[in-house]
């Protein structure tokens, strides 16, 4: 069966290579505005965003149109990309997975659960990418004409306030990330250690985005009880 997922690991991985850790600042479009019909980020015409705190966007705040900035101060087209993604998932033995587009919203973006794993596992090893995601919240500055203007980024992952991620339980949320497509429901990926065990949770097409979060407590409790 074939799943839609916001692969922000796999566009975000090229991305860190591609761009290492640069600090300039880059001026944001205003038509990244919206992408996948909605505002995800929100920025004003003529903002500059460091490349940094796009890449935290991209991965507490799924958002599609950091993505876009991301690609832009590449310099490299968005067909260009959705290509290195394609090549990489071939390179990493993911032959059920077909990338049309660098945000993962468009229908055409096809793979299974046993292929996201292989993406999930290249992702949460990469350390530039757990980093960036972990805060639950996360804050600072864009610049608009030389003026500061703040911002609060909150995780999408909810279950990061569950005891899933409560060290006195001795459960930790290593990396995660949430997606929703209207065709294929609401997913997330989790990696969550408990007394120095590991376990990566595929979650794809809940019905809600409130069950994703339940049914990831449940199946996770689940699975550390019976697997260790």
């Amino acid at each position: 069966v074939e799943h839609l997922i916001h692969e922000a690991e796999a566009h975000v991985v090229l991305l860190f290579e591609g761009g290492g850790e640069r600090a300039q600042e880059l001026g944001h479009d205003p038509h990244d505005l919206g992408v996948g019909g909605r505002v995800e980020f929100d920025v004003v015409e003529g903002e500059e965003i460091a490349w940094n705190e796009l890449v935290h966007a991209a991965l507490i705040f799924s958002a599609n149109n950091a993505v876009k900035g991301l690609l832009r101060a590449q310099g490299l087209r968005e067909d260009e990309m959705v290509e290195a993604m394609n090549q990489r998932a071939r390179d990493w033995g993911m032959q059920d997975t077909h990338f049309t587009d660098v945000t993962g919203i468009a229908p055409t973006n096809v793979a299974t659960a046993s292929d996201i794993m292989i993406l999930a596992q290249h992702a949460f090893a990469t350390p530039g990418i757990v980093a960036a995601g972990a805060p639950a919240t996360y804050q600072f500055n864009g610049v608009v004409k030389g003026t500061p203007r703040p911002h609060t980024l909150r995780h999408t992952d909810r279950s990061r306030t569950s005891f899933l991620n409560d060290v006195k339980q001795g459960f930790k949320i290593v990396a995660s990330k949430t997606g929703y497509v209207k065709e294929g429901g609401y997913h997330l990926v989790s990696k969550v250690r408990k007394d120095g065990k590991e376990i990566i949770l595929i979650l794809l097409g809940s019905a809600t985005s409130q069950a994703r979060f339940q049914e990831a407590k449940g199946l996770i409790w689940w699975a550390f009880s019976r697997a260790f």
